[in-house]
């Protein structure tokens, strides 16, 4: 009589067993199918704060496929140093958040305020001219103009620019990810992307 309850409650034991991992299995199912779980208008506006703290690699994560233009290489064709990468995104901001989802694909548009690279460069080029006549070396020079730099980004007030742009991003898994894009990353970099390129004309 004891050997068969004790088959019994083996034989139930295992029923139950079986059920629990047929509902674990669903349950992971079920999630594995739900898609990204947190919402692309967050993915961008963490970008955003990854690159306001100076942790580009885990920006750069958040990116599909890489981006077309990392962000500390961006910075790195003016050749900033890194007081200067700190103090361009500074005042780096946004707001107007709106985002849609269409299936694997979804768009959040925003303002992003930040420097005015443009604007402070240009500043610096202007007092710097004079600079040229003076009997002091390459490297006194460029020290001079670093030193401007730092001066005029560390002022209490700075130009600011607003550029309203659309991201795109891309379900991967269970994650959103940033179609690169170098409107997106010249927006956040206060224009540094389109300066420097103009530069590169002189």
């Amino acid at each position: 009589m004891e050997q068969s309850c004790s088959k019994r409650v083996k034989g139930i034991l295992c029923m139950k067993k079986i059920f629990l991992f047929s509902i674990l299995f669903l349950l992971s199912a079920c999630f594995s199918e739900r898609g990204p779980t947190t919402p692309p208008a967050e993915v961008v506006t963490t970008f955003i704060n990854y690159v306001k703290a100076g942790e580009y690699t885990e920006a750069d994560t958040l990116f599909g496929g890489g981006s077309s233009l990392q962000l500390y290489e961006s910075l790195q064709l003016y050749e900033f140093e890194e007081q200067q990468h700190r103090l361009v995104f500074k005042n780096l901001s946004y707001d107007n958040i709106m985002e849609a989802i269409e299936g694997n694909r979804a768009t959040v548009n925003l303002t992003v305020t930040n420097l005015d690279i443009a604007a402070v460069m240009e500043t610096v080029m202007n007092e710097a001219f004079t600079w040229i006549f003076l009997d002091i070396t390459e490297q006194e020079l460029t020290d001079k103009m670093d030193a401007m730099i730092i001066e005029k980004m560390s002022a209490d007030t700075v130009p600011l620019t607003s550029q309203h742009v659309t991201v795109v991003l891309e379900a991967s898994g269970n994650q959103w990810r940033i179609v690169p894009d170098d409107a997106f990353i010249d927006a956040v970099a206060g224009g540094l992307l389109s300066f420097a390129r103009y530069a590169d004309q002189w």
